[in-house]
């Protein structure tokens, strides 16, 4: 406001926006499908790596690529494909 600037954290740090959506695709999935259901299908490690997999070989979190795309799937997985992609 009136050009003044608020910063905390890490800020010269660039952060892809695409990634928040990965937030909203979890909790739809679980919304859907239950949270129990969801997080049988995800480990729960903190991971920087984009498709590393668990030892049980399961997408680290939710929140990584592989992640994410696995929630994804999840939602409305009966709708067609020109329902469930717009």
């Amino acid at each position: 406001v009136q050009g003044k600037v608020f910063s905390q954290g890490d800020v010269q740090q660039f952060f892809p926006l695409f990634k928040t959506s990965s937030i909203f695709s979890y909790l739809v999935s679980c919304e859907e499908n239950g949270e129990e259901k969801i997080d049988e299908l995800l480990g729960s490690e903190m991971e920087t790596h984009d498709f590393t997999l668990t030892a049980d070989h399961k997408p680290s979190n939710p929140f990584v690529t592989s992640g994410s795309i696995l929630v994804t799937t999840k939602i409305s997985p009966k709708a067609p494909p020109s329902k469930r992609y717009r």
